[in-house]
């Protein structure tokens, strides 16, 4: 009975037969204004913790990636009974996975140079500094505290990201954007997701970074590999490598005069040293190719399929929480 229903509905609801790049960003999108809105107009006062507390920044990290990213996970993949090939990629071997864990390093100097730079930036120019729509100030530096932050704002999102951006909206690419065009397309998607102004170059640059992965090596695992290297390298040399939080500095009086010179110092290291990795990337992913010229190429439907109503619709709801966040 309820088959015969929902067969009866179909028509009538807008549910392509394949799934598209629009479909899937549409769906995270509404996920994600939903979430966020509701989260900011609950009164503070209704709460017994603040919302920017270690409590309150894990609830809604949790909420929003299961909400706006595991789900249509989940839903895309069982719905259109999508391959794993698709969407996790092939095992690469291990020296991809060796050059993936080692470029994370090099792209961490770069994320916090661009980092430093974005926010110098806004300050001098005595703008506004905009937080992410999601933050924690309220650390207390236990052990415990320090180890829930690694993992609710660094390993679940990386995980979980990388699996949406890099593993489904990849797999649902038309064959003619399996190329550079499609991830900086989908890096470009990433970064508005992130919902992070100061960020938002560095978080588009590291799309790229990442999409030439998976694009190369074809597997989104080594792009998660990648970006907890960053995460460890950036424990690792933290105390060389100083990070502005907006969150506390505020004016130019703040800002250490040193931070200009390490950040472009940090910008030619990074460079320089990720340039012959990815080279040699590019070496694996011949070695790859030849390995798959026998695989028949998948069916290809026009670009324009793939950007509708439901794309706009959430480049419109990003828009929103993006206004939202910059107070204009």
């Amino acid at each position: 009975m309820t088959h015969g229903f929902s067969q009866r509905i179909r028509p009538y609801l807008p549910i392509p037969e394949k799934p598209t790049v629009g479909f899937v960003f549409g769906t995270c999108a509404l996920a994600e204004v939903v979430l966020i809105l509701l989260w900011q107009f609950i009164p503070q006062s209704v709460l017994v913790w603040s919302k920017t507390s270690l409590i309150g920044f894990s609830i809604i990290t949790v909420c929003r990636l299961m909400v706006s990213l595991l789900l249509p996970l989940v839903f895309f993949i069982s719905r259109y009974s999508m391959e794993d090939r698709r969407v996790y990629g092939i095992n690469p071997g291990f020296g991809a996975i060796i050059h993936s864990i080692l470029a994370g390093f090099p792209a961490m100097l770069l994320f916090v140079a661009i980092h430093n730079l974005s926010a110098r930036f806004i300050i001098l120019r005595g703008i506004p500094v905009p937080r992410p729509a999601i933050y924690c100030t309220l650390l207390d530096g236990s052990k415990e505290a320090t180890a829930l932050f690694f993992i609710i704002g660094a390993v679940l999102p990386i995980l979980l990201e990388e699996l949406f951006f890099r593993g489904l909206l990849n797999a649902v690419l038309p064959v003619s954007l399996h190329n550079a065009r499609g991830y900086i397309w989908i890096a470009f998607l990433f970064a508005v997701y992130m919902l992070n102004p100061v960020d938002f170059i560095a978080f588009f640059l590291l799309g790229i970074l990442l999409g030439f992965i998976r694009h190369n090596l074809d597997n989104v695992f080594c792009c998660i590999l990648t970006r907890l290297s960053i995460v460890g390298s950036y424990l690792l040399f933290r105390s060389l490598m100083p990070y502005l939080d907006t969150s506390v500095i505020r004016t130019e009086a703040d800002i250490d005069p040193t931070v200009l010179y390490i950040a472009l110092t940090a910008l030619i290291m990074g460079t320089l040293i990720l340039i012959p990795i990815l080279s040699q990337i590019r070496l694996i992913a011949g070695y790859l190719r030849m390995e798959r010229m026998d695989e028949t190429p998948g069916e290809d439907v026009p670009i324009r399929s793939h950007i509708g109503w439901s794309y706009w619709l959430g480049l419109l709801f990003f828009a929103g929480l993006w206004v939202l966040i910059l107070e204009i």
